[in-house]
């Protein structure tokens, strides 16, 4: 594995994931983006069923979670990224149809609609309520508070911040214990690999060449390998996690870290962090498969 900065819009400052070295992407957050996830839902009130209007939830999830600005990435990230493989193509004529397609379907309006359509399929009124239940209490208010004030840390700033953290009391086996399960029961590391997985898929597929048989059978291979080797990229990952994670919750009680924990461990948490993980991927996923069948669709022209 190798490191890769990769510049993204929001409070990011650690590149943490690679995949075979051809990309490395969109995960430069102090813990990253997933840690965002307890969004506050401008819903207001009291949380009843008859309260909110489930599109205005769901768009809200969306705006607060932290996946718009990995959404928002993709095109431009997987045309970064591929353009060593496009000069070594005979024509450039697929190399343009290639990225008409990728700005088409790779566009943050195509891939928002799809990450709400999976949040819409997977997260029911029932979850919703509890969630926003959770958001509007005093500990899911101090979390996100804390998230919020993380993007105000800039690379200057971190190295300041871990040492006055390591010197204070808050620092301790006991506390990495604490965000170490929360960091699990939040299953962040899934999304990071998820996520990482299907760029690195839409990467080796793009790059491939109209007319290159073998090529495209090499990318298709090495697509199936890195999604097998997943359990292993999480287990190198997980260890980078811990110190931007003691960061960003440095000032929130051990009590409310516990209580994260038994929010993610919850029905409506479980299904709620699944959605996140399980959207981002399959919304990616998708659109592996379209270019895949796009790549095969031009090389039996070719041929032809």
């Amino acid at each position: 594995m190798s490191n890769r900065k990769q510049s993204f819009p929001t409070n990011w400052l650690y590149t943490l994931a690679a995949i075979r070295g051809a990309i490395i992407t969109c995960i430069v957050s102090i813990v990253s983006p997933y840690l965002v996830f307890l969004c506050l839902i401008s819903i207001g009130g009291h949380a009843h069923a008859t309260d909110f209007s489930r599109s205005r939830a769901l768009d809200s999830i969306y705006e607060h979670a932290g996946v718009h600005a990995h959404l928002s990435r993709v095109y431009s990230t997987v045309v970064d990224e591929t353009q060593q493989a496009w000069q070594r193509c005979d024509s450039n004529q697929s190399h343009s149809r290639t990225v008409s397609m990728l700005k088409e379907h790779l566009s943050i309006d195509v891939l928002r609609q799809g990450f709400l359509n999976q949040l819409d399929q997977r997260i029911s009124d029932e979850h919703l309520v509890q969630i926003i239940s959770w958001i509007q209490s005093d500990t899911g208010k101090n979390i996100h508070r804390a998230e919020l004030n993380s993007r105000d840390i800039d690379e200057s700033s971190f190295d300041s911040l871990l040492h006055n953290y390591k010197q204070s009391e808050v620092h301790g086996d006991e506390r990495n214990v604490r965000l170490n399960r929360m960091l699990a029961d939040t299953g962040a590391v899934y999304f990071l690999s998820a996520l990482n997985t299907e760029l690195s898929a839409l990467v080796s597929i793009a790059g491939v060449c109209s007319n290159n048989v073998e090529a495209l059978a090499m990318a298709q291979n090495q697509i199936n390998e890195d999604r097998s080797s997943e359990a292993l990229y999480r287990s190198f990952m997980r260890n980078q996690l811990l110190i931007p994670s003691a960061v960003v919750y440095r000032h929130i009680s051990n009590a409310d870290l516990d209580a994260l924990s038994v929010f993610a461990k919850s029905d409506a948490g479980n299904a709620y962090y699944k959605s996140l993980i399980q959207g981002t991927r399959s919304v990616l996923a998708q659109e592996v498969d379209r270019l895949s069948r796009y790549a095969e669709t031009i090389r039996i022209i070719n041929v032809d």
